[in-house]
């Protein structure tokens, strides 16, 4: 169990930090691509200052894991609202698919399997 609370941790924290890290990289000021992209009116100083890219890239990391831990995922810059409802709803229709896919999947694995198991050293058989 703590393993796992740990590879968890190491996870989120190579993610976060990939992230950030690309942003930084890339060429140019990455908040004039954003700013061009969602056709948002808000001040560049603003957005600068939301997304942590007037901080250091230690703190600012720092900051969004420790947001993303308390169930604080942001405001998103279109809609001006809570990021986690609409990924929530979004999540929701996921599970769905998954399960669908799943149900699917299971279908064809037992259907194989018999087919395999009635006939052995089949053609079924050595595919399976």
């Amino acid at each position: 169990m703590v393993l796992r609370a740990l590879t968890f941790l190491l996870t989120l924290v190579v993610i976060f930090a990939g992230t950030r890290a690309l942003v930084h990289a890339l060429p140019g000021d990455p908040l004039q691509t954003l700013l061009a992209e969602s056709a948002t009116q808000l001040p560049p100083e603003v957005v600068r200052h939301e997304l942590g890219l007037d901080r250091p890239f230690l703190t600012a990391l720092v900051d969004d894991i420790g947001r993303a831990l308390r169930g604080d995922w942001g405001i998103s810059l279109l809609s001006r609202q809570p990021i986690a409802p609409v990924l929530l709803e979004r999540f929701q229709r996921t599970l769905e698919l998954a399960a669908a896919a799943s149900a699917i999947g299971i279908v064809f694995a037992l259907w194989m399997g018999l087919v395999a198991a009635g006939n052995p050293g089949g053609r079924m058989d050595r595919f399976c």
